[in-house]
């Protein structure tokens, strides 16, 4: 059972990423995850969006990361598909952010006027030119912003394809093992686990999720950049006619829309703070649902034919945590919330580089856990 040198605690895509560029690398790893299936919390709450233009909020150390991250997407797609043989529903098509009157165009316009020196083409799109391309958006719709290189690709497929892609590279894959305690004694670490046993390997990495905060605070009180915390997100999908199915995501004023098979709309997500509840609520779905409608009004009539939630991982300054730790052996892949899908290229060659010893991407230098950015209080 410790015939390892990694463990890799979480189970989500990022861990998954990790485990496959260590593998690759001759490295004896093992993953524990504590869900019965690898990729269904964080990793499921997703649509799987590769927005870095749509998500950015500022242009920022992270932005430049994410946008890093998906520029070396299609190559990591085209890897990953070659390893397994599967689909993964991944599309490099880009995405649409919609503007809701002068106000809001104002706000785009300034956004997209610095993304365009930084990110490539933004293409601006209203009236009749608009209309003819989008006819199902809503009336309330003034102006549609079309960012070419944004991405997107079937989360629900890329979960299982990482999972086989490290299986047949030699990764041992332990579901429904949760890891609840850390311990070294400078050369080795032990994880112990809920169900008794205790794990050794020179090295580990944390890529836990939501519950990292209770297996790190005891290990490192002094760092709060370390205290993850769970940020519920609902979601549900529509069965919608093809006339009414957008080509590409779109990000409206507070719901995303994302296109999934033939006939499938994607809508999300709620973010909401309320601890380690998994509930599907009313409030929830009508948030989802009036937001899709404002939307695109003729989604009334369609047939809601699942809804899910998970916990994103939130961090303290809102920022992720990713490469070397404090401490010997140690390293980190936390905190991405929304994004990790996003990141994963770079979060698992940030993580991986560590681990072999190599020096941390430039893009990702800003994720060390030694930052200095203000907290917010968890809640």
């Amino acid at each position: 059972m410790n015939d390892h040198e990694v463990i890799i605690l979480g189970g989500g895509v990022l861990g998954l990423g990790t485990a496959l560029r260590l593998a690759e690398a001759g490295k004896r790893v093992l993953v524990l995850e504590k869900n019965a299936e690898p990729a269904k919390e964080a990793s499921f709450a997703s649509a799987g969006m590769i927005g870095a233009q749509s998500e950015a909020m500022e242009d920022d150390a992270y932005f430049a990361a994410t946008l890093a991250s998906r520029d070396r997407w299609p190559a990591y797609a085209a890897k990953l598909m070659a390893l397994t043989g599967r689909d993964l529903g991944y599309y490099p098509d880009g995405c649409i952010h919609l503007a809701f009157g002068a106000s809001f165009e104002k706000r785009l316009d300034a956004k997209y006027l610095w993304q365009k020196r930084r990110a490539g083409k933004v293409e601006r799109f209203e009236g009749e030119a608009m209309r003819a391309r989008w006819p199902m958006l809503s009336p309330r719709v003034s102006c549609v912003f079309f960012a070419d290189g944004d991405q997107w690709v079937d989360n629900e497929l890329l979960g299982p394809a990482l999972a086989a892609a490290c299986l047949k590279a030699g990764v041992v894959l332990r579901c429904g093992v949760e890891a609840k305690g850390l311990k070294t004694d400078g050369s080795t670490w032990e994880v112990s686990c809920a169900d008794g046993q205790v794990l050794k390997a020179a090295q580990v990495v944390v890529a836990a999720g939501a519950w990292v905060k209770d297996l790190l605070e005891p290990l490192l009180p002094k760092l709060p950049v370390l205290r993850g915390f769970p940020v519920k997100g609902q979601m549900l999908e529509l069965k919608v006619p093809k006339e009414l199915m957008p080509n590409v995501p779109v990000h409206a004023e507070n719901v995303y829309l994302v296109p999934r098979g033939a006939d499938r709309l994607l809508v999300g997500a709620t973010v909401e703070t309320v601890g380690f509840d998994k509930r599907i609520t009313a409030e929830g779905l009508e948030y989802l649902l009036l937001n899709a409608f404002d939307t695109m009004p003729d989604l009334r009539g369609c047939e809601v034919t699942r809804t899910w939630a998970g916990l994103r991982p939130g961090s303290p300054d809102g920022w992720p945590v990713m490469g070397p730790g404090p401490l010997k052996g140690l390293h980190f892949c936390l905190g991405a919330f929304r994004r990790g899908i996003l990141l994963l290229p770079l979060a698992s060659e940030t993580a991986a580089a560590g681990v072999l010893g190599l020096a941390t991407p430039p893009e990702a230098a800003a994720f060390a856990y030694s930052r200095q950015r203000q907290l917010v209080p968890a809640p």
